[in-house]
């Protein structure tokens, strides 16, 4: 009888963590799908659509951090940033991000650099600055995410009053981001020239 007992055991065990897997997967399939979405001109609709689910997308992405899934983190990370950005959430996407590497052996550099985004939304400038570092130096190579780094970078500069070095940056900012053939991202290097351009009088 125990023997039976502990087969059901199992089994209950076993079913319950594949429907975990399986429900973890659908909400982090549904954040990759919305990636593109969030950069074109109905991405408040859809970050409204997907804050009804944020509480299972969170946890998706929990336990993938608790879980060490790199791969789920990275297919996630992209789309969730960009929907913390829209929504105004930078508290919350410094802490998942912040949660995802806290459990890796090693930084990966694009979660690195994600968490240098949010730490640049909260004015943590010397902080930001650190993480574009730490992920240049954990081998940063895709252009789409460079092109940010350098976004990132500039900022820093602007704010500590040095437009000139912010001027250079953005130039290999935009170079980056044309070779990544990323129009959101290009216009968003425009728009920081501009920024710099009013700085410059």
């Amino acid at each position: 009888l125990h023997e039976v007992i502990r087969q059901y055991a199992l089994e209950r065990l076993e079913n319950k963590d594949l429907i975990t897997n399986q429900y973890a997967a659908y909400f982090a399939g549904q954040m990759e799908q919305a990636t593109a979405a969030l950069h074109g001109p109905q991405q408040t609709t859809v970050a409204r659509h997907l804050l009804a689910d944020l509480a299972n997308i969170e946890a998706s992405w929990q336990m993938a951090a608790v879980a060490g899934k790199v791969d789920r983190l990275l297919a996630m990370a992209p789309g969730l940033t960009r929907f913390y950005q829209v929504a105004g959430l930078f508290q919350a996407g410094a802490a998942a991000l912040h949660l995802a590497l806290t459990g890796l052996l090693s930084p990966d550099p694009a979660l690195t650099l994600y968490h240098a985004i949010f730490l640049l939304e909260q004015h943590e400038y010397a902080a930001a600055e650190a993480a574009v570092t730490t992920a240049l130096a954990a081998g940063l190579t895709d252009l789409g995410l460079l092109a940010q780094a350098h976004l990132i970078t500039a900022a820093v500069h602007l704010q500590q009053g040095n437009p000139e070095a912010g001027r250079e940056i953005i130039a290999q900012a935009l170079d980056a981001a044309a070779a990544a053939q990323i129009p959101w991202l290009e216009a968003q290097v425009w728009q920081r020239i501009g920024v710099l351009a009013e700085r410059s009088g």
